[in-house]
C-alpha cells in the first residue's frame, strides 16, 4: 500500500512538472501557435507517456514518441510530440538515431478549402536543451506547389514545415547532422514571395550554439534569427562549422539579433536550388531587420566562405537597424561578379580573399537615415576576371564614411573591360589609401586611354597602380575633381589623366 502511494505521488509530480508551471509561464503563446505542437502532445498516451517521467539530463529520443527514422515513414507527429514534451520539461538532451533519416512528410495549408492545422515543430521556453542529431538527417517535404492564392496573389497558403522552431529558449545546442528542405522539388507561381520554410528558426533565443550542421535546400532561409514580439532580442548566437547552402532566399537571416558569430562556416550557392524556385535577395547572409519590434542587429564572421551565391555574398541595408557587420579573414567568389552590400552603421572587412566580388558602399541606400554609414576594408586580396566586374562602387547620395586601405586588387580580365570605370568613387568622405592595384593588359581595348579610376571628391593617397601593358594606349585615372591626391605611383602604361 505504501509503495502504491509513493508511485502515485511520483506520477503526480511528473504530471505537474510536465503540464503545470512551465506552461503557466507561456500564457503569451497564441492558440494558433499551440495547435501546431502542443495539441499534438495530447497524443502522449501509453506507450509514450513514459517519456514524461524523464527528468532533465536524461536522454530523450524521437523513437520514444513513435518515430521510425527509416527514411520512408512520416515522422512528423512523433517529432511534434517530442517537441511538446521537451517544452513541458523545460529542456533536456534529445539524441537522434545514429545516421538515421527522419521524414517530415507534411506541408502547412493556412487557408483555402484544404486548410489544415499542421504547425511547425516548436520548442518553447526551454532553458538548457541539447539537440544531438548524431549524424542523422531530417528530411522536410519539398515536393509541393506554392500557388498565388493569398494576399492578392503575392502570398501562398502552402508552406513548408520548419523542423526546428525555437521560441524564447536559452542555453541551446544543435549539432552533428543535416537538415534538408528539398526545395529543388518546390515550384511556385512567379509573384509569390517566400514563406516561413526555414531550416532552423530562433525567436527571442539566447546562448545558442549551432555546430557541425549542413542545412540546405529550404524554401526560405537555412537559419532565421529574430527578436520575439515581446521585444526579447535574440543574442549570443554562435555558428561553428555550419554549412548553409542552396536555400531559396539566403543561408542566414539576422533580424533583431545581437552578438551573432559565425566561425569556419560556409554560406554558399544560396538562390541556386537546382530547381526553378528562388527568391531575392538570394544571399549568403542577410542582416536586414524586417519588423518594427526588432533591435539593431550585429553579425561577425571569421574564416567563413561565401561562394557562388546567386545574389550578394552579404546584404546589410539599414544603418538605423544594423549596428555592426564584420567579416574577418573570410573569402568569397563568383564566376560572374557579385556584391557585398554594406549599409550598416559599422561595416568592417579585414583580410581574406575575394574573387569577382564588388565592394558596394551604401548601395541602394536611398532613404534618409538617422545614423551614418561607416565602412572600412583593409588587408584583403581582391581579384577578378569578369570583364564587367568593378571592385569599388561608392556613388551613394548618403555619403558614407569609407576607408579602403592596404588591400591588393588584381584585375585580370581575358577580354576588354566592359565597365567604364573599375574604381568609381563620388563621395567626399571616401578615402582610398595605400592600396596595390594591378590591371592586366588583356583588359585594354588596344588603342585608347582606358579609364580605370574615377575619383570625384574623394581622398586618394599613396596607392601603387601597375600594369603589364606597355602600349599602344594606356590605363588612366581621373583625379580632376578629387579632394586630395597625394603620393600616387604608376608602373607600366598607367598614368593620371591630364
Amino acid at each position: 500500500m505504501m509503495e502504491k502511494r509513493n508511485l502515485e505521488s511520483k506520477t503526480t509530480d511528473c504530471e505537474s512538472e510536465c503540464t503545470g508551471s512551465v506552461w503557466a509561464r507561456r500564457e503569451h503563446i497564441s492558440r494558433r501557435q499551440v495547435i501546431g505542437s502542443a495539441a499534438c502532445a495530447a497524443l502522449l498516451l501509453p506507450p509514450y507517456a513514459g517519456a514524461c517521467a524523464a527528468q532533465r539530463g536524461t536522454v530523450i529520443t524521437p523513437e520514444m514518441f513513435g518515430a521510425r527514422g527509416d527514411g520512408t515513414s512520416d515522422d512528423y507527429e512523433a517529432l511534434v510530440r517530442l517537441a511538446a514534451a521537451v517544452s513541458r520539461l523545460g529542456g533536456g538532451v534529445v539524441r537522434f538515431g545514429r545516421g538515421r533519416r527522419y521524414r517530415v512528410d507534411r506541408i502547412r495549408l493556412t487557408g483555402g478549402s484544404a486548410r489544415n492545422e499542421i504547425g511547425h515543430i516548436a520548442f518553447v521556453g526551454c532553458d538548457g536543451l541539447t539537440m544531438d542529431l548524431n549524424g542523422a538527417t531530417v528530411d522536410v517535404k519539398g515536393d509541393f506547389h506554392r500557388g498565388a492564392d493569398a494576399r492578392r496573389g503575392r502570398r501562398s497558403f502552402a508552406d513548408a514545415v520548419i523542423p526546428m522552431h525555437f521560441e524564447q529558449c536559452s542555453n541551446l545546442t544543435i549539432s552533428n547532422g543535416t537538415l534538408n528542405g528539398n526545395a529543388d522539388r518546390t515550384t511556385a507561381d512567379p509573384r509569390v514571395a517566400e514563406g516561413q520554410g526555414h531550416g532552423i528558426m530562433l525567436i527571442g533565443c539566447s546562448q545558442v550554439r549551432l555546430e557541425n550542421l549542413h542545412i540546405h535546400h529550404f524554401t526560405a532561409d537555412g537559419v532565421y534569427i529574430r527578436a520575439a514580439r515581446n521585444r526579447r532580442v535574440s543574442r549570443d548566437i554562435r555558428l561553428s562549422n555550419v554549412r548553409l547552402t542552396n536555400n531559396v532566399r539566403q543561408g542566414l537571416t539576422v533580424a533583431g539579433a545581437v552578438a551573432v558569430l559565425a566561425l569556419d562556416s560556409i554560406f554558399s550557392e544560396n538562390g541556386r536550388t537546382g530547381g526553378s524556385y528562388h527568391r531575392a535577395p538570394r544571399a549568403g547572409v542577410d542582416v536586414e531587420p524586417g519588423h518594427d519590434y526588432d533591435f539593431s542587429s550585429e553579425f561577425r564572421a571569421e574564416r567563413c566562405r561565401f561562394d557562388e551565391n546567386r545574389g550578394p555574398a552579404v546584404v546589410a541595408g539599414n544603418p538605423d537597424r544594423i549596428a555592426k557587420v564584420e567579416l574577418i579573414n573570410c573569402s568569397g567568389r563568383r564566376s560572374r561578379w557579385g556584391r557585398l552590400i554594406l549599409s550598416a552603421e559599422h561595416s568592417l572587412i579585414r583580410g581574406g580573399s575575394w574573387h569577382n566580388i564588388q565592394i558596394a558602399c551604401a548601395y541602394a541606400a536611398h532613404r534618409e537615415y538617422r545614423k551614418r554609414i561607416n565602412v572600412e576594408v583593409s588587408g584583403g586580396h581582391w581579384s577578378g576576371d569578369d570583364p564587367t566586374w568593378a571592385p569599388i562602387y561608392d556613388l551613394s547620395p548618403r555619403r558614407p564614411r569609407v576607408w579602403i586601405h592596404h588591400n591588393r586588387f588584381d584585375l585580370r580580365s581575358p577580354e576588354t573591360f566592359g565597365q567604364t570605370y573599375l574604381f568609381r568613387c563620388a563621395n567626399p568622405n571616401h578615402r582610398f589609401e595605400d592600396n596595390e592595384v594591378f590591371v592586366a593588359q588583356t583588359g585594354h581595348d588596344g588603342a585608347h586611354g582606358d579609364l580605370v579610376g574615377q575619383f570625384t571628391s574623394a581622398t586618394v593617397r599613396r596607392n601603387h597602380w601597375a600594369t603589364d601593358l606597355r602600349g599602344p594606349g594606356r590605363f588612366v585615372n581621373n583625379y580632376n575633381e578629387a579632394t586630395l591626391v597625394e603620393g600616387e605611383r604608376f608602373t607600366g602604361a598607367f598614368a593620371p589623366l591630364r
